[in-house]
């Protein structure tokens, strides 16, 4: 449907070295991270500390890249402490520093089955990155 077409997602498999570097510098950078109303009802319900949120900001692996209505995200998924089942995710926006939402997902889980349909290997993370984060500056110019 409609969705699909406005949602284009690249998994971490297809991501160059560059896309890889780029979106842990761009972390990184993210000086004022905020959580939406949403993530905060999510922490909530799962008992997610904005501690542990934070740490994963520090310590993930990329799961995968999302652009999904003129914004860029990326699913972190926490590097596993030792014996802690559940790891926590978390999808943040590259653009604003959002926290868009958070979960917790069984580690056991290592590998399942990823439906390539979902993903687009061609997308340039960097550019459409670039190309949002000048679109958001104009605007603020432009007024």
């Amino acid at each position: 449907g409609m969705s699909d077409m406005l949602r284009e997602k690249k998994h971490y498999l297809q991501m160059t070295n560059g896309e890889k570097r780029f979106i842990n510098n761009k972390i990184k950078t993210i000086a004022n991270y905020f959580f939406s109303n949403h993530s905060e009802k999510r922490m909530k319900q799962k008992y997610i500390s904005k501690y542990r949120i934070k740490r994963v900001l520090t310590f993930h692996d990329i799961v995968e890249f999302n652009f999904h209505n003129n914004d860029a995200r990326v699913l972190l998924r926490e590097i596993d402490l030792v014996g802690n089942k559940n790891s926590v995710c978390v999808v943040v926006s590259l653009i604003t520093g959002n926290i868009i939402t958070a979960y917790k997902n069984d580690s056991t889980d290592k590998h399942p089955t990823i439906d390539w349909n979902q993903y687009d290997a061609t997308i340039d993370i960097i550019e459409k990155t670039n190309q949002i984060t000048i679109r958001n500056n104009l605007k603020y110019l432009i007024k």
